[in-house]
Parts: C-alpha cells; sequence; structure tokens
C-alpha cells in the first residue's frame, strides 16, 4: 500500500471527503500508519440508514463510529442535522460527497455534501483519494490488492465555498478529491 502524505491536523471540526468506489472505502482509514489516525479520532461515519441497520454490519459499522442518515426527511436540513450537531462538537466527519458508490469517470457531488459545507464554514476539509478498490471485496483489501492513498491538503470550508455557485463547488470538491494538490 503506498500512501503520499502531505497533511497536518488543524484545529478545526474537520469533514474527511473520499472518493467512493466500494463498501470498503472507509475501512481504509484504518490501514493507515497509527500517527496519521490518530490525528483524526473519533471518526464519525455517515452511512445510510439501510445499510447500517443491517444485522451483519451493525455491530461493526456502530463500533468504528458509524452512525444512520436516513434518505428521506421534511427536509435536507432535518437529515443533516446529526451531522450538524457532531461537526459543532468539534468531531471529524467522513462523508462520501457523491452518496454512494461512483465506477464511472464524471462523479456529481450531491447537494447534502455542499449544504454541509456551507453550513459549517469554520470546519476544514481533508480531501482522501483511494485507487485499487473498485469491484473488490474486503478479503482482496487485506491480500490481493495494491491501494494507493493520498491525502490532500486541509482546506478550510470558508475558502472552498468563496465565490463559488453549487455547480462550481461541485466541481471543486471533486478537484479537490480525484486531483489532489
Amino acid at each position: 500500500m503506498k500512501i503520499s502524505k502531505r497533511w497536518s491536523r488543524p484545529n478545526k471540526p474537520i469533514i474527511i471527503m473520499i472518493n467512493h468506489q466500494s463498501r470498503f472505502d472507509w475501512f481504509v482509514l484504518f490501514l493507515l500508519d497509527w500517527n496519521i489516525v490518530s490525528n483524526f479520532l473519533p471518526i464519525r461515519v455517515m452511512i445510510s440508514h439501510n445499510e447500517y441497520y443491517k444485522p451483519h454490519l451493525f455491530p461493526l459499522l456502530f463500533a468504528l463510529g458509524g452512525y444512520p442518515i436516513k434518505k428521506f426527511g421534511s427536509s435536507l436540513d432535518d437529515l443533516l442535522n446529526p451531522t450538524y450537531e457532531m461537526l459543532k462538537n468539534k468531531q471529524t466527519i467522513l462523508i462520501f460527497p457523491e452518496g454512494r458508490i461512483i465506477r464511472r469517470t464524471n462523479p456529481i457531488i450531491q447537494k447534502g455534501a455542499i449544504r454541509l459545507i456551507r453550513k459549517h464554514k469554520d470546519a476544514s476539509i481533508v480531501p482522501i483519494r483511494i485507487a485499487g478498490l473498485k469491484n473488490k471485496s474486503l478479503f482482496d483489501i487485506f491480500t490481493k490488492i495494491s491501494l494507493k492513498i493520498t491525502l490532500g491538503k486541509p482546506m478550510g470550508c470558508r475558502e472552498v465555498i468563496t465565490g463559488n455557485s453549487d455547480k462550481k463547488l461541485s466541481k471543486k470538491i471533486i478537484s479537490l478529491i480525484y486531483f489532489p494538490k
């Protein structure tokens, strides 16, 4: 596994944004060097309600900091309220801004990720790009594949959103994750 390090912990709530190519993307964080991972802890991971409550996954997801997000609600803010509270308490949140597994080359950032960034301007975004997980099983992660994990340079949410429409912000997030500097 090759890891590119370009990171130092900001003194703010953190929104980790990872590209989403498999069901196991966020487990890869726990394979990183402890000196890197310990800077993020505790990590709370936004997981779809349906996935979170599957009997065979729930104990593991709960133990590793997962929390459920419903797909439908009265408003987008209503769905994101648990995440807003965690960020107010300066916790580290991990999200997949695409909102679902993306195996194509033109990802689209979901409204929820954009709303989260706009609402928490004092947070820092840490982009992480994982390469090598498409169509792989959990067994493959530990035995057969070569992963490349790139930790991008942290940026303040305020810096990312300034002067950007939602469409431009979506493109900016994509460039942070898929083409880290």
